[in-house]
């Protein structure tokens, strides 16, 4: 018999406080998605979408031209995919195919351990300073995960300190809005699973953020105030997620 949950409260309880995920869901032998993770039509990716208000994907960007003569032409593709779907591929980066791969396999190993195991890693009762909130399940695992991610790390922070020196030169209330950040968003599908491994970059809790003063020498005002990155995180965590909502609170009107 399909398990039920009487109300969203017990659901939310089930996946998130006692950290089986969406994943203990299927475990369980759900077979319909609950009401709760299903998108309004409206809000759905299409299989098949060939509007053409919709921007084309950029081709890949060579990231080894950045350390060559052909650097300008590089850092021009990376401007135009920044401010016309914020969002851009990248070849010759620097990272082994062969880490990323260990990355990948060792992330699926993660989340295919049972919730019992996953638990021992919840946040606030993690013994790791770095895997938290059902990311790890058991030390072993978590040692294994840890090496190859610390690793991961090493080796492409090269390639996000020449990406992010390209756009300083020329994110939204960095770049004063010039710089668009395109939505984290998947088409799932019923035959096989996807993992997401990101990098965040970001400042110190007191320092404050706001448009570069380049950014607004050239639009003639700032579109956002400064704030302090710890309040901005305050912001984002304390709000329900609604797309780049986010930075409005810090918008000038």
């Amino acid at each position: 018999m399909e398990p039920t949950f009487n109300d969203e409260k017990s659901l939310f309880n089930f996946v998130v406080r006692d950290g089986n995920g969406v994943k203990g869901l299927v475990d369980l032998g759900v077979t319909k998605v609950p009401k709760r993770y299903v998108q309004p039509p409206k809000e759905r990716i299409e299989k098949t979408n060939n509007n053409n208000n919709n921007p084309t994907l950029p081709p890949p960007i060579d990231l080894s031209k950045l350390d060559g003569p052909d650097r300008e032409e590089a850092a021009e593709e990376i401007f135009r995919a920044a401010e016309s779907v914020g969002f851009f591929q990248v070849v010759n980066h620097g990272v082994p195919l062969e880490l990323l791969e260990s990355l990948k396999k060792a992330a699926f190993r993660f989340f295919e351990q049972e919730a019992e195991k996953k638990a021992v890693f919840l946040k606030g009762v993690s013994p790791s300073p770095h895997v938290k909130y059902g990311t790890s399940f058991v030390p072993e695992k978590e040692v294994a995960l840890e090496e190859v991610s610390l690793e991961y790390l090493k080796t492409s922070i090269n390639m996000v300190k020449k990406i992010l020196e390209v756009l300083i030169t020329k994110l939204g209330i960095m770049s004063n809005g010039r710089y668009k950040s395109a939505e984290h968003r998947v088409r799932t599908t019923s035959k096989e699973s996807r993992v997401s491994v990101p990098i965040f970059t970001i400042p110190k809790p007191n320092q404050k953020i706001g448009p570069l003063a380049q950014a607004v020498d050239r639009d003639g005002s700032p579109r956002y105030r400064e704030v302090l990155f710890q309040h901005y995180m305050a912001n984002f965590f304390g709000n329900a997620h609604d797309g780049k909502n986010s930075l409005q609170f810090a918008h000038i009107h």
